[in-house]
């Protein structure tokens, strides 16, 4: 929060843009992400070549959470895996700040019996947050309609 710019936001959602290959979070959603950083409420990960950003995540944080929200990478190099150093980075930050967890969010799995099949970038992105270790908890959400 100390080292937070809006240019670096914005590089970061230029980022994603080019990588989703279309706009998926509006101008006023990544100004939040912004404030959320700004008030230390999460925190930024980034990594550039030549002063070219070519990854970054942001993660939540709470006084025993860190949660991991959104991150992007340039495709680089015989598409070698940008962002898994950053989110090790991410981990250890974590940890020396004194969050206790670190949720990485749903994992997908291909023949789920009770949700319909996933699409093959959700098994890839579940991939890749499994190969963080760590354990899997089953969660219950719970919606109420008024």
């Amino acid at each position: 929060y100390k080292n937070i710019n809006e240019d670096i936001i914005f590089r970061f959602m230029d980022l994603h843009v080019s990588e989703a290959g279309r706009e998926t979070k509006s101008k006023n959603s990544w100004l939040n992400k912004y404030n959320i950083i700004k008030n230390n409420e999460g925190f930024l990960v980034t990594g550039e070549i030549n002063g070219e950003l070519i990854s970054a995540g942001l993660f939540s944080i709470s006084s025993n959470y860190a949660d991991y929200q959104v991150s992007a990478s340039r495709s680089y190099k015989n598409n070698k895996p940008l962002f898994h150093s950053l989110m090790w980075k991410a981990i250890y930050f974590a940890k020396t700040i004194g969050c206790k967890y670190f949720e990485i969010g749903e994992i997908v799995y291909r023949n789920h019996p009770n949700i319909s099949k996933p699409l093959e970038k959700e098994i890839g992105i579940s991939t890749f947050k499994s190969g963080f270790g760590g354990s899997t908890k089953a969660i219950v959400d719970v919606e109420m309609q008024f």
